[in-house]
């Protein structure tokens, strides 16, 4: 794979270069740049399929770079060291990120999944999410980018109904009946989704407040909007927190 790195402190771009080219034989690193300028002329002139990202560059930012791109066909990976809610931002997104200072571990977790994703990766759709999650935009129109196993899906939060931990696997159970099966775990999600209406009612479910419509004690079965049940044990304190956050 070809890759491009784009970042304005030279001190951290040739460290990021040297880390790719020592630890992973089929990573070339065909190009990098400091500025905005530089950057668009090293994706045009080398199309690479690996691209890594500053997402400030200077008084500019990674953003505008990608808005004067004719085409976006390479795997991308943002630089940050953004604060932990707009971390968020990318982790709704499915954009691939790194916080910087650099860890190698999770340089190489970052690189295997951009091979698994290498031009499947939907980007103009993932883009379009990561500038909404930065916004101030209601719960009701936040959206989500949810990679399944066989496709990609972007979905509305607020259309969620629960998640349930499937092993190492989550499955997101929707408004519209259909399910989507995510290889990531339930824990994930529960941080990612912390700052809506989302409660970890047991180990293996995480439910949407704002889709219940009822809890029946005497059934054990949380009724969601389109009469849609959900069995589910409730310890004493889970049940009371429940109830009280109803």
């Amino acid at each position: 794979m070809k890759v491009v790195i784009i970042d304005d402190e030279k001190h951290f771009l040739d460290s990021l270069a040297q880390m790719v080219s020592h630890h992973f034989n089929d990573l070339e690193v065909v190009g990098t740049a400091l500025t905005v300028e530089e950057g668009l002329e090293c994706i045009r002139s080398t199309d690479p399929d690996l691209v890594f990202l500053d997402v400030e560059i200077g008084q500019r930012t990674g953003f505008e770079l990608l808005e004067l791109l004719d085409e976006r066909t390479f795997s991308l990976i943002f630089i940050t060291a953004y604060n932990h809610y707009a971390v968020n931002a990318f982790r709704f997104s499915a954009i691939d990120f790194l916080l910087k200072p650099l860890i190698l571990e999770n340089l190489q977790e970052a690189i295997a999944r951009a091979r698994n994703n290498y031009r499947r990766n939907h980007l103009e759709e993932q883009l379009k999410v990561l500038t909404q999650s930065l916004g101030n935009i209601p719960d009701q129109e936040r959206k989500i980018v949810l990679k399944g196993l066989e496709s990609f899906h972007v979905v509305k939060t607020f259309d969620i109904l629960w998640c349930s931990a499937e092993g190492s696997y989550t499955s997101f159970h929707l408004a519209d009946g259909s399910t989507v099966v995510v290889s990531k775990h339930l824990k994930e999600y529960e941080k990612m989704l912390s700052s809506s209406r989302f409660f970890r009612v047991h180990r293996s479910f995480l439910i949407n407040l704002d889709q219940i419509t009822r809890y029946d004690r005497s059934e054990g079965v949380l009724i969601f909007k389109g009469n849609y049940p959900l069995p589910v044990s409730l310890k004493r304190d889970r049940m009371d927190e429940l109830i009280e956050k109803l």
